[in-house]
Parts: structure tokens; sequence; C-alpha cells
């Protein structure tokens, strides 16, 4: 997995050492959580089959230029550069056993992407086409026979516009859920869960925005120094020693120039 955020958020995240999940409502993009907070009684009558939950954003793209620009766009400040962290996919999975406590399990998908037509009509047994009624072939695929499985499928929707993401999704299902789901309107901003992680266990790689200030990349590389053990010089074998500068090589940020850097190039005859 590569996990995008912006610097100030990723400091946050080393320093408390804990990853966010949040509330779909939360999702900047409420297309994709129109799903969450939809009516299932007509296909459904227990609500355990579509329950609240939390939910983390992932890509499987080492090199998501849309991602590089989502976390820093309009932000000023530290937030103004992303971070990028390449995650150990089986370790992250570990991380989240041992240590969400209060959750009754978890759920990994890989987004879905339709045309935005598509997921507009979803929902309906019926669509216009050319003037007439028609059976909408896809509403058998996420309604007929509807359990969780569908439910999960339905928050993994997005539109196709953002295809090249490549972004999979985890959803946390806590023990003690809220009464209600947070709603998009009224003011009501949706939940969020801090799982405790350690990142120096899941950390592959570091990269950060170039265009970052050397003030910048210090706190960051400081915060993942941090995630080292101590190392006990008089007693540790050459492996152990080998093994510290591995990690610490893994937990030293590198700079990225996320557009690429431009060279002077001399056409062959």
């Amino acid at each position: 997995f590569w996990k995008y955020l912006d610097l100030e958020a990723a400091l946050l995240c080393l320093r408390n050492g804990n990853i966010r999940f949040v509330e779909p409502t939360r999702w900047e993009d409420k297309y994709e959580g129109r799903f969450y907070n939809a009516d299932y009684s007509n296909v459904c009558q227990d609500s355990n089959e579509y329950p609240f939950l939390y939910a983390c954003c992932m890509s499987h793209k080492s090199h998501n230029e849309a991602a590089w620009k989502v976390y820093s766009y309009g932000k000023t400040g530290l937030g103004a550069h992303c971070v990028q962290f390449k995650i150990n996919r089986s370790r992250l999975r570990l991380e989240l056993v041992k240590n969400a406590k209060s959750l009754k399990f978890i759920v990994e998908g890989n987004v879905l992407y339709y045309k935005e037509s598509i997921i507009n009509d979803l929902h309906k047994k019926e669509t216009i086409k050319k003037s007439e009624k028609r059976l909408n072939p896809n509403y058998s695929n996420f309604f007929d026979f509807f359990n969780f499985g569908k439910y999960i499928n339905l928050l993994l929707l997005k539109r196709d516009y953002f295809q090249h993401e490549n972004e999979t999704r985890i959803f946390l299902i806590p023990k003690q859920a809220p009464q209600e789901k947070s709603k998009e309107s009224g003011g009501q901003l949706g939940r969020h869960e801090d799982i405790p992680i350690n990142w120096g266990n899941i950390i592959e790689e570091v990269r950060i925005d170039s265009k970052c200030t050397s003030l910048e990349y210090d706190l960051l590389r400081e915060a993942c120094y941090n995630l080292l053990p101590k190392f006990d010089a008089e007693n540790a074998t050459d492996e152990d020693l080998r093994n510290w500068k591995k990690l610490k090589d893994r937990l030293t940020p590198i700079k990225t120039d996320i557009y690429g850097v431009r060279k002077n190039i001399i056409i062959e005859g």
C-alpha cells in the first residue's frame, strides 16, 4: 500500500503512534459516501447488514500524481507539502488485528470504478432509456438478496474519473457502534477512530515533496527517527547493527520530484 498525507497529518500520526479511520460522511467527495446513509428498508430489515463503520483509504500506486496534489492543494504551512508512506500490507493487517481491540472485524476491498450515470441510477429498479422504461441491469448485482458484502461493495464505488488512483479501502466495524450514523446535513461531523499502530513496523519507505523546506524535512526525519529502537552498541552483534541500519534507511525520508526533473537533451542525428 501507499498512504498519502499532508505533512502536518503525517507528523501527528508518527508522534501519536496511530492511524486515523473516519466515518464515510467525512469523505471529501460526497459522491463516495452516498450509500452509507441510504435507506435500505425496502431490501433489508436487518441493520447489521449495513452497519456503522470507519474507513481508511490507501493506494496501490507508487506514483500517484493526483494524490500528491490532493493532499497539498490549497493548503498552507506544514499542510502545503505531501508525504507518501510505502506500507507493508501484511504487517499493517497484523497491527490492526493486534491493536484494534474495540472492533468486531476488519474488511478490505479494492475500489470499484463506475460511470457517474450508473452510480446515479444504481438504486433504481428501472431506468429511462430513450424515453422508455427499462429494467436496470446493475440493480440486481447490488441489491438483490442484499447482505453485508453488497453493502461494502456500495461503499467501494467511485466515479471512473478517479480510476487512475487505483485505491483500496479498509473498513473497521466497532463492537459498540453509535445508535445512529452521522449525517451529512445539519452540521454534524462524521466520527473518527485513531487506532494505535507501530509505524516503524509497517513503513517500507518515506517520501516527501522535494519543494519542502529544510526545516520541514528535518521535522519529518526527526519524527521518523523517533520510531527507531534504542541501540545498545556495547552488547549488539554485527547482525543487530546491520538490522538497525536497515531500519534507519527505511525511515529516512527521500525528497521526491513529483513531476520529474527537466533536463536538457540533445536529439541524435
